[in-house]
């Protein structure tokens, strides 16, 4: 295989020998510029003057005489036209770059095609209005009136803006494409030819400086062109090259590589389940050719990713015996800690006004989210635990109050006091610097953001080997790209005054970020190159493998941002996602006609995102798969699908062997401490979780709660339910003692209950507010419905609420009888006409099945009976306290759950088999449960029941996530 640029090396030293550097090259980008150097210098036999090589951006920059101006600059300066248009009616300018950036983008189109604008701009602007047209002629609306005058002022906007523009000789791309057109035909050309090499699709700027200099003999066009798309007039790939090939009568270099019997071309297609999977067949195929082959295997290969998103995970899959590889994509410096870091500062003040201010409008208020982030970031985190002095003092203070917002004073006070050594009181200084008040001036947030940038330099430079890490290794390629953007945004600042506040300069920085990246340090003329699917045109690799072959990925989505509508495109000639569908074709069908062993990957998984997008091979596999074998039986074709399931999560089952230590400390524990229904509950459940929770004593990592949760709002309305009836303890209950609780003493129950289970969070706005309102709804049904119970049953004496309940159950531990501690806590106890009841309060659902027992084994067999366990285990407690209470006054015993989800239901009672004395039976149960729970046979082991792991505190350590 002869690549392409080699070819037109060599044409171009025998075509003007030493006289080469009196021509201009210029291809369609620079890392094709690179590559024809490289060819160029292997002709060369001697020292002469090379040509001038040019991309065609830097060509147009050159020979127009205007630089290209950055998009940020850019939209100050159309903001300022538009202030001065639209005066005391002008929006802000985080308003405005919503919409102004896809107009600026139509301009730059309109530009390089040449557009007619006066004709356009009224196009568009009499589309619109037919649009809203009626045929009542009723009168406009003022939304109506608006809507048109927005469309009515895009001529006005680009003749201003475009005149400014050109006063400064700073334009946008479509601008200088369009002052270069108008102008060629007078322009001295200081070279004896210009060659175009290798373009496909052009604009119509492009074309006309093109066609002025071929029919003034001033240039050439050499395309890189095959008979299989050129000659099939079907074929989309060779759509603009056709008229090209037609409209300059090109036919030098026309080749057939596709019909080529003597070029070997294998094709794989490989469908791979999610991206990650294509990752990792991309790593192996690398592997293979290198391991398997030799150092040379690697040589003339591309892996080019169509989704550019996929180049660190790439990145992290290249195997550790291909030491050379050059990646020609930049990596967004928006994935560095740096900017995870940046971004944290702003969002941290953005908050305050969106959120903080609304709570208490005279304090900084910071968001607990927000402040935490920061505290743990890398940058920080990692200098706490090196030098055992950890931030976790401030977070557990955070946590513990419960506050979801925090002054910027009490954060600073606590961060000036944290103790450290005095090398690294600069980490402190700089925490106080991010927590300083920036009181919506953008002036002290820069100022902020350089210090930060300042302090990570210098830490970077001055630390010491092994002592604190600040920076990883990637991130000090970026130091100084973000000094540069802090410095252009202080000259936004000085030269603009549309940046007013945080947010507006949050917007700008990302921006500015989101368009720069480092271009990784390698070999550029490495056998391996990474790259995007643009940065392979003009050039040839003998093996490809190209990653994210789906749909909507090649060719990309329909969808674009334009307000110029389809049709008006059409008309105008402007180009429509049609026109970039054969720009991918030709890209896709360039890239395989040299090569020889050619892997198409794609997604072929259709759960990642939307189940329409994701999963479909791009409609160019399926070309290939159809017409190639036809033009060339030759052309092997090989497709795979890798149906390899996603990676069960539960690879081996834990188990934790009961050793003596285990023993032991599960005797003292039940002996000394107790056992409670709960706990006994969750060995049933899980015999593993109740080893975190009750052997290893694993605590669950104390979080903020924004809202009350379920198990918060329980406890609410426990205590606020103790507190009305501890009066009543021990005395009968009338229909006029419900009645005089008034609304007053059940508000203040739950607000002092809110007070106790929520800490300092707060209960006066949103949904808080809302369930603290249901609180006292659910606590009032429940009186009423309790008057009606009295009505009927004449009295309740309450005996017990929320008492603690404790006996001894002697159980054989290793052939000893021991006397095992049961506890319980027991929300109410009462005696009616006929019954003690022995009642359970629950805020969320309870199903009646739940409180049905058939089989006494069924206890501990059966999860979705915990809630009867729990009720026997109440009534065991009860009646080992009192045995002779319900005997002296000749009542039965009964157990249930009042359901606050079901009031209506009113005592929900247990259901057990007919048994002559149950509690006995019961108890049996009880030592059955507990000998399992020492048997040392039974080691702690996971549930098989994964549906009950989704809300277990532990399960990431078993993997159950």
């Amino acid at each position: 295989m002869e690549p392409f640029l080699k070819k037109t090396a060599n044409y171009l030293y025998q075509q003007y020998g030493d006289n080469i550097g009196d021509i201009c090259v210029v291809l369609p980008n620079k890392r094709a510029c690179f590559f024809l150097k490289h060819y160029l210098l292997q002709q060369v036999e001697k020292t002469i003057w090379a040509p001038e090589i040019l991309s065609i951006e830097d060509f147009i920059e050159k020979l127009s005489g205007l630089k290209f101006i950055d998009e940020t600059t850019l939209l100050f300066e159309f903001y300022d036209i538009y202030k001065n248009i639209k005066l005391k009616d002008a929006e802000n300018f985080d308003v405005f770059i919503e919409w102004a950036q896809t107009l600026v983008n139509d301009f730059n189109e309109i530009d390089k095609y040449l557009v007619e604008t006066k004709k356009l701009f009224n196009y568009i602007k009499d589309n619109k209005k037919i649009g809203i047209w009626d045929l009542q002629a009723r009168p406009l609306t003022e939304a109506e009136k608006k809507y048109i005058n927005f469309f009515e002022t895009f001529e006005n906007y680009y003749n201003k803006l475009t005149k400014k523009l050109k006063e400064k000789k700073q334009v946008y791309q479509g601008l200088a494409y369009r002052t270069l057109a108008d102008k060629i035909e007078n322009i001295s050309i200081e070279w004896k030819k210009i060659i175009f090499i290798g373009f496909n699709a052009l604009s119509k700027s492009e074309e006309k400086i093109i066609d002025v200099l071929m029919k003034n003999h001033k240039a050439e066009i050499l395309l890189d062109i095959d008979k299989y798309y050129i000659n099939d007039k079907q074929q989309e790939a060779g759509r603009f090259i056709r008229k090209f090939k037609t409209k300059w009568n090109i036919d030098k270099w026309e080749q057939d590589n596709f019909a080529n019997n003597n070029e070997p071309k294998n094709i794989n297609i490989i469908g791979v389940p999610q991206n990650i999977g294509q990752v990792k067949k991309a790593g192996q195929l690398l592997y293979d050719y290198y391991s398997k082959n030799n150092k040379n295997a690697l040589k003339k290969t591309a892996l080019v990713l169509a989704d550019e998103k996929l180049l660190i995970p790439v990145l992290n899959s290249i195997p550790e015996n291909i030491e050379q590889f050059n990646v020609t994509m930049g990596m967004p410096i928006k994935h560095t800690n740096i900017f995870n870091l940046f971004d944290a500062i702003f969002t941290l003040h953005e908050n305050v006004y969106k959120l903080g201010k609304i709570k208490n409008p005279d304090n900084y208020n910071f968001y607990y989210k927000d402040i935490l982030k920061i505290l743990n970031h890398p940058y920080f985190s990692e200098i706490f635990k090196t030098n055992q002095v950890s931030d976790n003092n401030l977070i557990q203070k955070i946590q513990s109050s419960n506050r979801i917002f925090i002054t910027n004073k009490e954060i600073i006070a606590h961060i000036i006091n944290i103790p450290i050594a005095d090398k690294y009181k600069e980490y402190l200084n700089i925490l106080t610097k991010i927590f300083e008040s920036w009181q919506q001036e953008p002036a002290k947030a820069i100022e902020c953001l350089s210090s930060v940038i300042g302090f990570i330099t210098k830490q970077n430079n001055n630390t010491e080997s092994g002592e604190c890490l600040t920076t990883q290794a990637t991130d000090i390629e970026y130091i100084n790209n973000f000094s540069e953007i802090i410095m252009q945004i202080k000259s936004f600042l000085k030269n603009y005054t549309a940046i007013d506040k945080i947010e507006t300069l949050h917007n700008i920085f990302n921006k500015t970020a989101e368009s720069s990246a480092i271009s990784f340090s390698g070999k550029s003329l490495a056998d391996l190159q990474i790259m995007g699917m643009l940065e392979t045109r003009v050039l040839d690799f003998e093996n490809v493998i190209l990653l994210s072959a789906n749909e909507k990925i090649i060719p990309s989505s329909k969808a674009s941002s334009s307000f110029i509508p389809f049709e008006i495109k059409r008309v105008f000639e402007l180009p429509t996602y049609k026109d970039r569908e054969a720009i991918f074709a030709y890209h896709f069908y360039h890239l395989l006609q040299r090569a020889e062993n050619i892997y198409l990957i794609y997604n072929a998984d259709n759960t990642e995102n939307n189940i329409f997008e994701k999963g479909e091979k791009s409609r160019f596999i399926t070309q290939i798969i159809n017409e190639l074998p036809k033009y060339n039986p030759n052309i092997k074709i090989k497709q795979q699908f890798l149906n390899t399931p996603v990676e069960d999560k539960i690879t081996s089952k834990i188990e934790i062997p009961k050793t003596d230590d285990i023993i032991e400390k599960l005797k003292q524990k039940a002996c000394e401490q107790g056992l409670s229904p709960s706990t006994l509950n969750t060995f049933i459940a899980c015999s593993l979780k109740f080893y975190f929770h009750a052997v290893a004593e694993i605590k669950e990592p104390e979080e903020i709660e924004e809202s009350v949760d379920a198990a918060t709002f329980g406890n609410v309305i426990h205590k606020a339910l103790f507190d009305i009836y501890k009066p009543f303890i021990n005395k009968q209950i009338t229909e006029s003692d419900i009645t005089d609780i008034t609304n007053t003493e059940i508000d203040k129950a739950t607000q002092k209950s809110f007070k106790e289970y929520y800490k300092n969070g707060d209960i006066k706005h949103g949904k808080n507010f809302i369930l603290k309102q249901v609180a006292n709804k659910l606590i009032r049904n429940f009186l009423s419905k309790e008057k009606d119970f009295i009505k009927t049953n004449k009295d309740i004496k309450i005996l017990y609420l929320e008492e603690n309940f404790e006996t001894n159950l002697p159980v054989n531990i290793d052939s000893k009888s021991t006397d095992i501690k049961l506890k319980g806590k027991i929300d109410r106890i009462d005696e009616t006409d006929n019954a003690i009841r022995i009642i359970d309060y629950k805020t969320g659902n309870t199903d009646i099945n739940e409180l049905k027992i058939n089989d006494w084994d069924d206890l501990i067999n059966n999860t979705k009976l915990n809630k009867s366990f729990q009720l026997l285990s109440y009534t065991y407690l009860f009646l080992k306290n009192n045995p002779a209470q319900a005997v002296i006054n000749n009542k039965k015993t009964e157990s249930g759950i009042i359901s606050f989800r079901n009031l209506k239901q009113g005592l929900m009672t247990l259901s057990i088999p007919d048994t002559d004395n149950y509690i006995n039976v019961f108890e049996e149960v009880l030592k059955q449960l507990i000998s399992d729970i020492f048997d040392t046979t039974k080691p702690f082991t996971q549930t098989e029941k994964t549906e009950d792991c989704k809300y277990c505190p532990f399960k990431t350590i078993c993997n159950r996530t």
